[in-house]
């Protein structure tokens, strides 16, 4: 995820910084608090909505860092939640 500091514009990039630390920050507290299965969805919602605006502002295809990043999210609740 941090590989699409490349992709933003430099005014940008610092957001991008302080956003991927709340990602963090929020992914190592819900691992520790373990809260319900609906409230972790609509966290990584949000931050895939964040994530999905900032790199909207990029001049190059998105589609692949998009994707990646969903599967990441994706990733983070299945070890969270699993089946």
């Amino acid at each position: 995820m941090f590989a699409n500091l490349r992709y933003l514009p430099k005014k940008y990039k610092s957001v991008y910084i302080v956003y991927m630390i709340c990602l963090l920050t929020t992914f190592i507290l819900l691992a520790l608090v373990r809260p319900s299965g609906k409230i972790v969805v609509l966290v990584f919602l949000a931050f895939f909505m964040i994530d999905s605006f900032l790199l909207s502002r990029s001049k190059e295809k998105i589609l692949l860092p998009l994707l990646v990043d969903l599967f990441i999210y994706a990733c983070w609740f299945i070890i969270l939640y699993p089946f």
